[in-house]
């Protein structure tokens, strides 16, 4: 009989796993809340509609179903549950405690101190005045952010009293344990570093430069460029890898899609973490841009460990580039977009997410990374090329709003 694979979200980001567990014969069952643009529901075999945060839930459905194993990807929120009922129905994957060091933002910074890597000083807090406490010890601009959620929801660059008064109590809703992280700010250049853990023994795939959107109250990435790590790599790019792989081999997950997002202080030449996950990048990094760049589909090496355990091959990372790029668009009514038979005769570019980009569509506030439209996904063997039609792109694509001062504005890359 096949086995049973669970997969945590039926979203666009869970796609790419629950085909790869349907090509390896697998018989896929997909937990997930009953909502729209759930794709994977089309392809599962078995449907257990729930919310992926009751890890109750998860482990009951699991255990009477006979799962094999359970995954997800892209889906901060749903790696505390999978650690949980994979633990306590003795299945082949991570722990509830690891789960929690990749998910819990105060037990993954503690962890990494015990492990010798620089964190930017934080206190966790449930009440107002204990945040506006803290803050003042830390001195603004401070970073605010729920103990446990995901996408930047939540997240917020602070720089007075009254920005935090406004903010905390919207940060504190996305936490479901209420707790909120105030962080000292470090500022510096941001880095991603994407790997693989397979029963034990980890491969770094690639390392990326990240950019944020330039809006002054938020932290949402814009643009990220991955370099393989079979490249030719700087001594910054060696030293992140040396930092991912002490933080990935110390909290031991057993198979995980790890991605590692990293600040470098160029005031003091430090490396510091700012959060790892064990879930695959978000924004298609894990499903289309990790197997672009390095040659290695992780998704698949995964699954077929769980379907093949004594068939598992030798992963070798090629050398490559990939990118992703986005957009926002400002609060208003999408009135023209030019340029989209253009771009498909740009030679890096190798997919674009725009079904959701359509005249007529209503455009709410920019909150945080769930505001993002696209992405692109570019790649290339020439990192000059990449970069060089990612700029073509950004001058060929261009989408008019009209603003709620009924001004004819472009989207903001």
């Amino acid at each position: 009989m096949n086995k049973k694979i669970m997969i945590l979200g039926a979203g666009p980001g869970q796609l790419h796993l629950a085909n790869a567990c349907k090509r390896h014969g697998g018989h896929l069952v997909v937990f997930a809340p009953k909502r729209h643009n759930s794709p994977c529901f089309d392809i599962a075999d078995t449907i257990c509609y729930g919310d992926v945060r009751d890890k109750d839930a998860v482990y009951e459905a699991a255990k009477n179903i006979g799962v094999s194993a359970i995954f997800t990807d892209q889906l901060d929120l749903a790696v505390p549950a999978c650690g949980y009922a994979t633990e306590k129905l003795g299945l082949i994957g991570n722990s509830y405690a690891c789960a929690l060091k990749f998910s819990d933002k105060h037990e993954m910074h503690k962890c990494a101190q015990e492990l010798g890597i620089n964190v930017a000083k934080s206190y966790t807090v449930a009440e107002l005045d204990d945040a506006l406490h803290y803050a003042s010890m830390l001195g603004f601009p401070v970073i605010i952010k729920p103990s446990d959620s995901d996408a930047s929801r939540g997240v917020y660059k602070i720089a007075s009293e009254t920005e935090l008064k406004n903010c905390f109590y919207e940060s504190q809703k996305y936490s479901s344990n209420k707790q909120v992280i105030l962080q000292e700010f470090i500022e510096g250049d941001e880095f991603v570093v994407e790997g693989l853990m397979r029963a034990g023994t980890y491969i770094t795939c690639m390392v990326g430069s990240s950019v944020n959107f330039d809006i002054s109250d938020k932290c949402i990435s814009r643009q990220r460029v991955f370099k393989s790590a079979a490249c030719t790599l700087t001594s910054l790019e060696a030293d992140l890898i040396k930092t991912n792989l002490i933080i990935a081999k110390g909290f031991a997950p057993f198979l995980a899609t790890t991605h590692g997002e990293y600040i470098y202080c160029k005031k003091n030449g430090k490396i510091y973490l700012n959060e790892i996950a064990a879930r695959g990048g978000g924004c298609s990094i894990s499903s289309h841009i990790l197997p672009m760049a390095s040659g290695i589909d992780a998704n698949e090496v995964l699954v077929n460990y769980v379907m093949n355990p004594e068939e598992a091959t030798d992963i070798h990372v090629k050398p490559g580039y990939a990118a992703y790029t986005s957009f926002l668009l400002p609060e208003g009514e999408i009135v023209d977009i030019q340029g989209e038979e253009d771009i498909k005769s740009i030679s890096s570019l190798k997919t674009a997410f725009l079904s959701d980009v359509k005249i007529g569509l209503k455009t709410p506030a920019i909150r945080d990374k769930s505001s993002r439209f696209g992405p692109f996904i570019l790649a290339s063997d020439c990192l000059d090329v990449l970069l060089s039609d990612i700029e073509l792109l950004k001058s060929t694509y261009k989408v008019t709003v009209k603003n709620l001062q009924n001004q004819l504005v472009n989207q903001i890359w």
